[in-house]
């Protein structure tokens, strides 16, 4: 049986995580763990539990597109992906120029309150 360092694993879980789409909280969720044991989440000062990188290796086993699937239907938030932000940035802006501010006249009583 071949072994894998710890970074190793830990790089592969973080891959995955990004190719779905899980924010740390969203990952947590989906993997059945509190979300502060991913507090510090692929960062060098992170230092998960064994049980918790198995629980995040179990939960990330299936290809990406049937975690995607599988997190619908939990309703856990996915981050949207890069293509779908980029489109939104490149939408052309709706057309505010026929909008006009319309004010409303007070009468004597409203303005006396």
């Amino acid at each position: 049986m071949a072994t894998q360092s710890i970074d190793s694993v830990l790089k592969s879980i973080e891959r995955k995580a990004q190719a779905v789409g899980f924010s740390k909280w969203g990952l947590a969720e989906f993997a059945g763990l509190h979300k502060n044991s991913l507090q510090g989440l692929f960062t060098p000062e992170w230092t998960p539990s064994i049980s918790t990188i198995r629980r995040l290796e179990e939960a990330l086993k299936p290809p990406a597109h049937e975690l995607r699937f599988l997190a619908a239907e939990r309703k856990i938030p996915l981050k949207p992906s890069r293509s779908s932000v980029r489109a939104k940035r490149t939408a052309p802006a709706r057309n505010t120029r026929n909008r006009r501010v319309v004010e409303t006249e007070t009468s004597p009583n409203e303005a006396n309150g």
